[in-house]
């Protein structure tokens, strides 16, 4: 099927400056070279822009925040979300909403995370209709000290289907999904759910005040961290499942069984992070990330690589060892005014513009501001992206849309991750109706296909995933489409292996774990990395002895992940204790250290009890003896349960709280 002069059209709408403002040179930041920037909308029209966001058809839509500017008090639900149309018209899309510091629009619906509700609206074009709260109570105390700050914010639809959402260390407490469970996250971090607000999870934790991740082409997680004045400044971090990080009483010095940053760029106030996840940018700038910062008034442009099983910013001088500062990025703007603040950060549906929401004012309350601009940011290079396919904005905007399967599987080839994850959506939803009977070998077919390109095959794979979910929930580790799964976990395309490991992992797909334990031996890290982390989800107990092993390897990274891992399978299997307990001893100190890591702050009477036995036992060595009575110390009694308390700005100055709740 050809595309229309009217789809064309309205793709070329959609990703036009189509209300560009004048504005005078002296009150605009200038762009780094190669790019333009452009006012779209000031104050009265838009006030107090945070959060930002497209939808595929290039209608803007800005989360006005007074809460945190202009009215007394915080705890208010006078925000609204405002959608600006490619005709030039402005709406209002949803009014009284509490501050929204996360928003994303999928499949004809934009999801709003405006504590204390997580809700999502059916998109009607100029307004939102049919409010479904999907969390609720994310936080009874969300404003503390008058503030909608250190909450749960910004977040990313992952491959796997899961909204993967970035959390300041208020944390949530007592928030209840639409399955009607509870879910307590303490600190800050990443949790995870459906877009259908069930499956509350923890993903990682022990950061500080994230207001946004970024998930490039394989869903690794990133995030940039507002600093704390002191000790924990402007930190880019990949984030990990099962990730701790240290904040706030185990940085100071940092421990060595927490991860840590790549990048610490200083002073400043971290409020949003992209990643280009197109070809309408140069070769040189796809898969980099942009970070907004209200502090710096500016956006910084990052490169980054892989590097030991983690990440590595890419400087002037190559790729850095150790953390990288600010030196080694590139601000894209010189000079920027004193009320240049950037609070929300987004690509336009085309790839080459960011959307920049910028308050025009510091972070205090001032009743009489009447203060905001929304600016685009433009590459001004040559057209470098590939069209979008003609059934792209109708099928990812909720509409009807006519493609074919073949046409659809071809969309898993698309340079843009967005029209790939749309196709991938779609292709499930056939298959899941039944309407294509040979959908599922189709895509069999292609994750399974050494000749093809590696992204298409992820989004085959995580698709299978999906099918196999929802047509055969108790059972989705059998049948012939679990086995390519299983199977892909060998490939030698590192991207392939890496999803299939995960996949695995999530999954819980005993059957993959004797080839996960085979690529713990693998030359490259993060397959070692994915491979621990898969067998520590699995919790498989065969590879206990093998995990061991691991805890020597010289890369941090795949070393974190097998100490984790063991910790876990220990929690689900405490036969397994024992054995991880013996090598307290192992003359490989890395090995030994990583045992004690394994078996650190867990509270379980099994491994009590292997402790002691082994702390009892004279013909062991000292040394070993007095790293379990350490150990044994520290879990004789626990912290209080958490009661939603926030430890506020600075906790660093006071002491963790002290262990003194007996638990057995």
């Amino acid at each position: 099927m050809k595309p229309s002069f009217a789809i064309i059209v309205a793709v070329c709408a959609a990703v036009a400056p189509f209300f560009a403002l004048s504005v005078p040179a002296a009150e605009a930041p200038t762009p780094a070279p190669g790019w333009k920037l452009e006012l779209l909308a000031q104050a009265p029209d838009v006030m107090h822009p945070g959060t930002v966001v497209c939808s595929p058809d290039g209608r803007i839509f800005v989360a006005e925040d007074p809460m945190d500017i202009r009215t007394e008090r915080a705890d208010l639900a006078e925000g609204r979300i405002l959608c600006f149309h490619p005709d030039g018209r402005r709406t209002v899309f949803v009014d009284k909403v509490y501050a929204a510091f996360g928003m994303q629009y999928l499949d004809g619906r934009l999801y709003v995370l405006h504590n204390p509700f997580f809700s999502a609206w059916s998109d009607a074009g100029d307004y939102g209709t049919n409010r479904v709260d999907l969390v609720t109570n994310t936080n009874p105390n969300w404003h503390a000290l008058g503030w909608n700050d250190h909450v749960p914010a910004n977040f990313r639809l992952g491959l796997d289907g899961r909204f993967y959402v970035a959390t300041g260390d208020k944390g949530l407490f007592g928030a209840i999904g639409r399955d009607n469970n509870r879910f307590d996250f303490f600190g800050g971090g990443i949790f995870r759910m459906r877009p259908s607000g069930t499956e509350l999870e923890p993903f990682s934790t022990g950061v500080r005040n994230i207001m946004d991740v970024a998930l490039d082409a394989e869903d690794n997680a990133f995030t940039y961290d507002n600093t704390d004045e002191h000790e924990w400044m402007g930190r880019l971090t990949y984030m990990v499942n099962g990730g701790f990080y240290g904040y706030p009483h185990d940085f100071i010095p940092r421990r060595p069984y927490t991860l840590w940053c790549f990048g610490d760029f200083g002073a400043g106030a971290a409020t949003a992070v992209v990643c280009a996840l197109n070809d309408a940018l140069p070769p040189n700038q796809r898969g980099d990330l942009f970070l907004a910062d209200f502090g710096k008034r500016n956006v910084l442009r990052v490169k980054v690589t892989p590097s030991n099983g983690g990440f590595a910013v890419v400087g002037p001088a190559g790729p850095v060892r150790g953390v990288a500062g600010i030196a080694d990025v590139q601000p894209m703007f010189t000079d920027p005014p004193e009320d240049f603040r950037p609070v929300g950060l987004t690509f336009t549906p085309d790839g080459r513009s960011l959307l920049i929401g910028d308050w025009q004012h510091r972070d205090s309350k001032d009743t009489n501001a009447h203060v905001g601009r929304l600016w685009k940011l433009r590459w001004t290079g040559s057209e470098n992206g590939v069209p979008f396919p003609p059934w792209y904005v109708s099928a990812s905007t909720g509409k009807p849309f006519e493609a074919s399967d073949e046409l659809l599987l071809a969309g898993l080839s698309h340079p843009s991750k967005e029209v790939r994850h749309c196709a991938q959506r779609r292709l499930v939803e056939r298959a899941v109706a039944g309407s294509s009977s040979k959908m599922v070998q189709l895509l069999q077919t292609l994750a399974a296909n050494p000749t093809a390109e590696p992204y298409p095959r992820i989004h085959a794979l995580w698709a299978l995933d999906a099918i196999l979910r929802q047509t055969q929930p108790d059972r989705i580790d059998e049948g012939p489409a679990a086995n390519t799964l299983a199977n892909l976990v060998m490939s030698p395309d590192l991207i392939v292996a890496r999803q299939a490991m995960r996949r695995a992992g999530e999954a819980r797909d005993t059957r993959a774990a004797s080839k996960l334990v085979a690529r713990l031996r693998d030359q490259d890290p993060s397959l070692r990395f994915a491979a621990s982390t898969a067998l520590g989800q699995v919790a498989a107990p065969e590879a206990v002895g093998p995990l061991l092993e691991a805890l020597g390897d010289e890369a941090s990274w795949p070393r974190y992940a097998a100490f984790t891992a063991l910790n876990r399978i220990g929690r689900a299997h405490s036969n397994a204790w024992p054995a991880i307990v013996r090598r307290l001893t192992d003359p490989d100190p890395r090995i030994a250290q990583g045992a004690s890591f394994a078996l650190r702050a867990t509270y379980d009477l099994a491994l009590v009890r292997a402790l002691l036995s082994f702390q009892e036992d004279s013909a062991q060595p000292a040394p070993a003896r007095v790293v379990a009575t350490d150990l044994l110390a520290a879990v004789c009694r626990q912290p209080p349960a958490w009661q939603g308390d926030w430890w506020a700005y600075h906790p660093f100055r006071t002491p963790a709280p002290a262990s003194s709740v007996e638990w057995a």
